[in-house]
């Protein structure tokens, strides 16, 4: 789904600050395995989409302000608390990076969207398209800034980070102060019990879920393992920063390009035939070996990404019957997507091991966005047959 997670809201920022923040001081690997440096991002973004199932309903019950501002403070908090830590301090980094991040960005991300749905319920997929690409737009700049206070200031690891930490703090501080003033009051939320289960007895809803489940586990090996995978292919250290830039300009440009489709083509259709390239681009990886091949891919594979993220936070609102199912609907489709994150970063780590054998991590990533295509294709089309079968029926009851 839409990561951004944002990473700090977006998951791509998040992540280009994680990678960039793995190579502070010397041109060499971390001090710990690819494995143990893939749990750091897996926990993280899975805890980006695993609180997403309780923060969506407790948003949909009233309490959108309490979620963000503890989001906001607990961001905060941990951000500095990065800069406390050295190279060799794995799990201080964990808990920070992982745990610390990813439990702040969970309690934001999924009432955020579902606060905007709400209050742009005609033009939904162009608010959720529009206020997710400043994920994307910030992950261009966050890499970009991050190299040159680690390789060109005199600042060094601990107090860049505190640079980075403090302009996120404020950007935080101001992106929630301008979100709560629109919140939905209490009087306004549900307070009958949501019957979540019924939910899986439709057929769409759970393709849905499913391509969501695959196509999430293929994506992380872009957003996780690109630098490392250009710097393996004998890229320059210098140039593989950019790599994460690049993949997350084209996303940006994704975001905006695909709202200029017509309105009446269902986000369902859009999400499969995004994944569909997607998972062409990620097995395009297998024969590159110059830093051209990798920008041409990362490219078009960061126009098919950012054209995804969007509607696929748009397809779980699809599903919803009314407004008060909104966040419930959208927290369910983030708590799949967390079980495929929890397990991505790792399996693909294990596959590549220490000798950097890039095709089978690679294959596997690829097949799996190929998959969760089909699902959402099938999904898709199970739609439109209901709907068609609506149609009959109201008809000949007329």
């Amino acid at each position: 789904m839409d990561s951004s997670s944002d990473e700090p809201n977006s998951l791509m920022s998040s992540i280009s600050s994680e990678e960039s923040q793995k190579h502070p001081d010397s041109h060499s690997r971390p001090p710990w395995s690819i494995l143990a440096g893939g749990w750091i991002g897996s926990v993280q973004i899975a805890l980006l989409f695993g609180i997403g199932l309780l923060s969506g309903v407790l948003s949909d019950r009233g309490h959108f302000r309490t979620l963000m501002w503890s989001s906001a403070v607990l961001y905060i908090v941990t951000n500095f608390t990065l800069s406390l830590t050295t190279a060799n301090q794995y799990y201080a980094v964990l808990l920070s990076q992982g745990f610390g991040i990813g439990t702040a960005l969970g309690l934001a991300w999924v009432p955020t969207f579902g606060t905007i749905g709400r209050l742009f319920p005609h033009h939904r997929d162009l608010a959720i398209g529009i206020a997710g690409s400043g994920a994307s737009f910030g992950g261009i700049v966050q890499p970009i800034l991050l190299n040159y206070l680690f390789q060109k200031s005199t600042l060094g690891f601990q107090n860049s980070v505190r640079v980075s930490a403090g302009i996120n703090a404020l950007l935080t501080l101001l992106g929630t102060i301008l979100i709560t003033r629109n919140a939905v009051s209490p009087q306004n939320s549900i307070k009958e019990k949501l019957n979540i289960l019924s939910f899986f007895k439709e057929g769409p809803y759970v393709l849905l879920n499913l391509g969501f489940f695959c196509s999430e586990f293929g994506f992380l090996f872009p957003l996780i393992y690109l630098q490392l995978f250009a710097r393996t292919r004998g890229i320059a250290l210098g140039e593989t920063f950019f790599t994460l830039s690049v993949w997350n300009g084209a996303t940006a440009a994704g975001r905006v390009a695909i709202l200029c489709l017509p309105a009446r083509i269902h986000p369902i259709t859009i999400i499969s035939g995004a994944c569909l390239g997607l998972s062409v681009c990620l097995f395009a990886y297998i024969p590159v070996r110059t830093f051209l091949d990798v920008m041409v891919v990362t490219s078009l594979g960061g126009l098919f990404y950012g054209a995804y993220c969007p509607h696929a936070v748009s397809a779980s609102a699809s599903q919803a019957r009314n407004m008060e199912e909104l966040g419930a609907r959208i927290g369910i489709g983030t708590f799949i997507v967390a079980i495929a994150t929890l397990c991505a970063p790792p399996i693909l780590g294990a596959l590549l091991a220490d000798g950097f054998r890039w095709d089978t991590p690679i294959i596997l990533a690829a097949s799996t966005v190929l998959i969760g295509s089909t699902f959402f294709a099938s999904a898709a089309i199970l739609l439109r047959r209901q709907k068609l079968a609506h149609l009959i029926h109201m008809n000949t009851n007329s």
